[in-house]
This record gives structure tokens, sequence and C-alpha cells, in this order.
């Protein structure tokens, strides 16, 4: 006896269904928009066991603007390639296979140098390109992720999963490889943002269709699969 879950990841490795969103070996690249480099930034002076007792999660964050530099050296020291890599794919992450099927959104709402607005990250070269002007008060935010927030987000990030990348190795064992990523990738911002006095909360559910339709996604072969809202820690 199995879970049903597991059942079906078991018996559908290698099934048609499986061929038919093709293949994919790099992330996503918007060719409509412009990209930005972030600041270059520092590495948090912070030891690793400071950081895992700080971590914490919380529903409300400050309410000056959280600037460019925090969210790029958030981004840069949970996502981003590693730049000494020399051209090989290195992450501070792990992932099935090496085909890294994970895309990373920003809906931003309180930034400043950043207008408002849905922004694609490029973990390859740490660089961002906003993609659609939506936004979302705190009330949309509450209702779309099932959360109590107390004050907006200053950002909301979006991991999506892209089958094109993994399913033709793993078949449906790729959804348990993307949702084991996208947690790696999770903890890593929870430590960072940590380390640079960011707030953060992680959030698991959510309406996914709506947030499919933010993100100007299909919800097949690319579908969110986790969120963390992001913000200036609350003054004590």
């Amino acid at each position: 006896m199995s879970e049903p879950f597991f059942d079906y990841i078991q018996h559908n490795r290698k099934t048609v269904s499986n061929n038919l969103y093709g293949y994919e070996d790099a992330e996503k690249v918007y060719g409509r928009v412009t990209y930005q480099k972030l600041p270059e930034v520092s590495a948090p002076d912070i030891k690793l066991a400071d950081v895992l007792l700080k971590r914490q999660s919380t529903l409300r964050f400050g309410e000056e603007n959280l600037t460019l530099v925090q969210l790029s050296q958030l981004l840069r020291y949970s996502l981003a390639r590693n730049e000494q890599s020399q051209g090989v794919k290195k992450y501070p992450f792990p992932s099935g296979g090496g085909f890294y099927p994970i895309e990373t959104y920003l809906l931003a709402n309180k930034v400043s140098g950043l207008e408002p607005g849905v922004y694609h990250y490029k973990t390859v070269t740490h660089e961002i390109a906003k993609i659609n002007g939506h936004s979302l008060n705190l009330e949309e935010v509450n209702n779309n992720y099932g959360c109590s927030f107390e004050t907006l987000p200053h950002v909301v990030l979006h991991m999506t999963m892209v089958k094109s990348r993994t399913i033709h190795k793993y078949g449906s064992l790729c959804y348990i490889l993307s949702l084991l990523e996208a947690g790696h990738r999770g903890q890593n911002l929870c430590l960072c943002a940590a380390a640079c006095d960011v707030g953060v909360r992680p959030m698991g559910g959510g309406k996914y269709e709506k947030i499919n339709a933010m993100l100007d996604i299909d919800g097949m072969n690319e579908h969110h699969i986790y969120g963390l809202a992001i913000g200036t820690a609350p003054q004590a």
C-alpha cells in the first residue's frame, strides 16, 4: 500500500504524455523586455549558526521600502549562479540531474527604484526585467495566498516549475524533484533573509489559477509551486 500521489509517480514515469512537453535546457529570457543588472553587493558578515538561530517567519513588515541593494544581496547569495564556476552551472542548491526546472518571478510592491509590477529574475546573470504591471493590495495578497499579513509584503517571490526541463528524463518524478529543489531554494532565501535582516514568510498554498495568470504562464508546462513574501523587518 502506498499513498496515491506516490503510486501515480511510480506508475507514470514513462508515458507518452510525458514526451509532449518537448525539451528545454536553459533559463527563460524575455526578449521583448530589457533586463537590468542588480547592484553589486558583498556577502553578509555573519556565522551560519547565528543565521540559523535568527531565522523566523513574519506576517508584518516595516514601513520603509525595500532597497535594490537589499533585494540584490538576498537574491545573489540564495539563488544566483556562482560567477566563479567558469561556465559550469553551479548554484548554492542541488537540482535533480542538474536540469534546474525552477523559474523565479518577483511581484514588486514597495521596492525603491522599481515600479510596481511582475519581474522575471535571471539567476544566470543576476538581472531582472519587468514583464507586466500587475500589482496587488493587502487584501488581494491575503486572499490569493491564503495568508493573514498585517502589512503588505514589499515583494512576493514566486517559483514555478518548467516540466520541459526535466520530464523527458524523469517522467512524473519531475514533480517531486521540482518541489524538493524549490524547498532548497526557499531555505536559502529564508537564511539569507535572516543574515540580511530582511523579513520573510514562506507560502505553500495559494490560488494557482490566479497566480499563473498574474505571471502570464500557461499552468501546464509551467506552473506556480511556491511563494515567499519578503520585506523590510519591522522595527521593535
